[in-house]
């Protein structure tokens, strides 16, 4: 039987049924570059001390927006509608999940081709680059090579190189790895129970929390890795492999960021996206009133995330400058950003978006 890992898919009123939302996200600039964010900046892979992109996944078993319960299609703040037309780089995907963005490229997994593909930022052929990645899921990138996990019960990390070539496994037995980020020489992940990592180049893997209530979205600065618990309702850090609780009490928090002084995540239960100190304290309400925000990244000073909704947005870290960038579109879930353009991918849409500017 698949793990029951959170998510709306039984509307999350009653249960969550389903898989939550990973995303991760490091410090700083979202853009690109190697992952310190899944999110949601991947790059995913973002690069700790910023980058140029950034990223964030969905969970492969993640029901279509039309099903998170009533009125979850129409649930958005009165907000002007999107003054710019998004564009298609790749579609007829079989459910693409996660993205990122590196040296001009849109990296993207494919849960039922079971692949690794790429687009480029433009548009044009969409090329293969691994497969027999079964529940392909978590996607992160860095200047050489691309890091997927798997969303399966005996879920695998491999890093695939940019320039071609075999997979090769970092990572096995690892449950349900959803969030993939890459800082420095390492692969952060998460797994059903824990956050763990393993070096790029291969070898031991170190475990900095475990036993966890259902880790989704990582970011890693602030001298921690920061993960939420959406089973469990909170925010935790890791630091030396010890675990303490940021902040609890959320709403099945999904994705999350660090940006400047600040931990910003979407909170699916209660559709607000929400900020807090890095060392604890009082969460703050950032925007609300979204129908099931899931994936976020950041560029450092403005926030962008994907609703069950159909939504992509863009906020000010302060909440200032709210921008409906895309509305009605078929399942957004992972999303990404460069310096001039946001992505995003769609199930059941399967395609792969774009809108620039951002």
């Amino acid at each position: 039987m698949r793990r029951s890992r959170f998510w709306l898919g039984s509307f999350v009123a009653l249960a969550p049924a389903l898989v939550g939302l990973f995303v991760v996200a490091c410090e700083g600039d979202a853009s690109n570059g190697d992952l310190a964010a899944r999110d949601g900046g991947p790059r995913v892979g973002l690069v700790e001390d910023g980058g140029a992109d950034a990223r964030s996944e969905l969970p492969r078993d993640a029901a279509p927006a039309s099903d998170v319960g009533a009125g979850a299609t129409d649930a958005r703040p009165d907000v002007a509608p999107p003054s710019g037309t998004p564009r298609t780089l790749a579609s007829g995907q079989g459910h693409p999940r996660g993205i990122a963005i590196g040296g001009g490229s849109a990296y993207f997994t494919v849960s039922e081709d079971a692949v690794l593909r790429r687009v480029g930022v433009d548009g044009g052929a969409v090329e293969t680059l691994a497969t027999g990645l079964e529940d392909a899921f978590a996607v992160a990138v860095d200047d050489t090579h691309a890091y997927v996990g798997t969303y399966h019960p005996q879920g695998v990390v491999v890093r695939v190189p940019v320039s071609g070539g075999p997979a090769e496994t970092l990572a096995t037995s690892q449950a349900y790895a959803t969030s993939v980020a890459v800082v420095g020489g390492e692969a952060f992940f998460t797994t059903a129970t824990a956050v763990r990592s393993v070096p790029v180049m291969g070898g031991p893997i170190t475990t900095h929390g475990e036993q966890l209530s259902g880790p989704n979205g990582i970011a890693i600065g602030a001298g921690a890795i920061f993960a939420t618990l959406y089973n469990g309702g909170s925010i935790v850090r890791s630091v030396g492999g010890v675990v303490s609780t940021v902040v609890s009490g959320q709403s099945f928090p999904s994705g999350i960021v660090l940006a400047g002084q600040g931990l910003y995540y979407t909170c699916t239960g209660d559709g607000t996206v929400r900020s807090v100190l890095p060392d604890g304290g009082s969460a703050h309400v950032v925007t609300s009133g979204w129908g099931y925000p899931l994936a976020i990244v950041t560029d450092g000073s403005s926030l962008y995330f994907t609703t069950a909704a159909g939504d992509v947005v863009r906020v000010g870290t302060d909440g200032s400058g709210l921008t409906l960038l895309a509305t009605h579109e078929q399942g957004p879930e992972g999303i990404a950003i460069d310096a001039t353009t946001v992505y995003w991918v769609t199930h059941p849409g399967d395609e792969v978006r774009a809108l620039s500017p951002r």
